[in-house]
């Protein structure tokens, strides 16, 4: 993130202190270093500042606790997703306490605000069937450089359980030919990193024709892509994997339900169905929590028809 976009934000939460402004850029560049991340935080605050500002005609610097507590009801009743307004909750809490460490505050307004336990027990993203992946795979013409480039992008969400900005975010460096075969190096949010090989049916061979066809050697693996005249020297960006998705699932007949988040969620619920190894599952996918995991664990949660069946009167 340029300190130029991040000063326009910040505009909307102090106007006229300086000190606030500085306090706002060194929590967000100093604490996130992630760009996706630093984006994520400025958003949360920023929706909360705009909440504050029409409902309490209040700053982000003159909030009391209750108010937290309001605004934590507000997004509940806007119909956001549990996981949404945690992250938007844990935003404000890394803020306020990062004002009380740094001596701006002195007491944590927000040390009390409670994130929403989620008690769902069996994952939410959906997952694509064997023959609709089939299908979906089926659907790409590799003579088209667009449609290779996609091809790739699926095969790595896929086979290495990846999440779109680790993708994307790959770059030549990170394709390591080894003795073993293909494989990448995936930078992970929080600055994890994980080595994952190739699968050697589709990904691996799909991966290298895509290497040798493209006319650019550095940077970015995956760029934008104009019709008629190539690829851009832009970063392909996340809408425009989540719309390509869309377009491939509707053209498909296929549910639109459907994200680029599905394959990570695909990649675990085949797995799991084949009972291989939790434990390998989540050191593949880079889960930091085993119950997280778990969730991908849809047999195991859900009674099947003949388990139902077994009861009579």
């Amino acid at each position: 993130m340029k300190l130029i976009k991040l000063n326009d934000v910040v505009g909307v939460f102090c106007q006229d202190e300086e000190k606030q402004r500085d306090i706002i850029g060194e929590f967000v560049l100093n604490k996130y270093p992630n760009e996706l991340t630093q984006k994520a935080i400025v958003s949360d605050l920023k929706q909360f500042s705009l909440w504050l500002k029409e409902k309490f005609q209040k700053s982000v610097f003159e909030v009391k606790a209750y108010e937290l507590g309001v605004y934590r009801k507000h997004l509940i009743d806007l119909g956001y997703a549990v996981g949404s307004v945690n992250r938007k909750l844990s935003s404000l809490k890394a803020f306020y306490r990062y004002l009380h460490e740094v001596d701006f505050n002195k007491v944590n307004v927000a040390q009390y605000l409670g994130l929403i336990k989620n008690r769902c027990k069996v994952g939410s993203t959906p997952a694509f069937s064997q023959n609709q992946l089939k299908k979906l795979f089926e659907s790409f013409n590799e003579d088209k450089l667009n449609d290779l480039r996609d091809k790739v992008i699926v095969a790595i969400a896929f086979f290495c359980a990846a999440r779109v900005s680790a993708v994307l975010n790959l770059k030549f460096d990170d394709v390591l030919n080894e003795a073993s075969g293909l494989k990448l190096r995936l930078k992970e949010k929080g600055g994890k990193i994980r080595f994952l090989h190739c699968n050697s049916e589709i990904l691996a061979p799909t991966l290298l024709k895509y290497l040798n066809t493209i006319d650019f050697k550095d940077g970015y693996l995956f760029r934008g892509f104009r019709i008629n005249k190539g690829f851009t020297e832009k970063r392909l960006d996340r809408q425009s994997c989540h719309s390509m998705i869309k377009r491939r699932s509707k053209n498909l007949n296929l549910p639109k339900k459907f994200s680029m988040h599905s394959f990570r969620a695909t990649f675990a619920t085949s797995w799991l169905e084949k009972n291989y190894s939790i434990d390998s599952l989540q050191k593949i996918g880079g889960w930091e929590n085993l119950d997280t995991v778990k969730r991908y664990d849809r047999n195991n949660q859900e009674a099947s028809v003949s388990e139902m069946e077994l009861m009579k009167i």
